[in-house]
């Protein structure tokens, strides 16, 4: 099956430099801009099209393809950070000294008290693309609209790397990945 990973739009908070996993942001006005402009880039008809069920993906999902039946999957919902949400990237980490910090490609990432850890959403992806095999064919073609942490570790996953290759690579709503599994 060919996919193709698609990040959500910008929200007020992604504009703001905060942290907003499981908060359920819809869309900000430039967002809703992004997808629109984005939406003449993609390619092909779709056969499925599947989103996390938070507002900023749905949103996306919904304005990216507005006549096909959108499925929402949990497994897709955004990384947790626990009572590191609404902070924002740019607050010095050692503010968090309960916190741990785990370093991928070089760059420090905050495993927040009360959120969720890599090794967490990193099955959660796994159990998805098992989901994936069972349930769809060779020949489908599926767009994916996710979460950045999502889109990375899907990717690396799917190309057979090591789980952390991509992270925070994602970060402009046109991180968007093409593979074939």
């Amino acid at each position: 099956m060919r996919l193709l990973i698609i990040k959500h739009g910008k929200t007020d908070y992604n504009l703001e430099g905060k942290r907003q996993g499981r908060t359920d942001l819809p869309l900000c006005d430039e967002g809703k801009k992004q997808v629109k402009e984005f939406k003449g880039k993609i390619k092909g008809k779709f056969s499925h099209v599947i989103s996390s069920p938070m507002k900023r993906a749905l949103e996306t999902a919904q304005l990216l393809f507005p006549d096909k039946t959108i499925q929402t999957h949990e497994l897709l919902i955004e990384y947790d950070f626990g009572e590191l949400e609404g902070v924002t990237f740019s607050t010095p980490l050692s503010q968090f000294p309960n916190n741990k910090v785990e370093e991928y490609n070089g760059i420090k990432f905050l495993i927040p008290n009360e959120g969720e850890t890599f090794k967490s959403i990193v099955g959660r992806c796994e159990k998805f693309i098992k989901y994936l095999k069972e349930n769809f064919k060779e020949n489908d073609k599926i767009a994916i609209i996710t979460h950045s942490t999502n889109l990375e570790i899907l990717k690396a996953l799917m190309e057979g790397k090591a789980w952390y290759t991509y992270l925070a690579q994602a970060k402009q709503f046109h991180g968007f990945v093409k593979v074939k599994i």
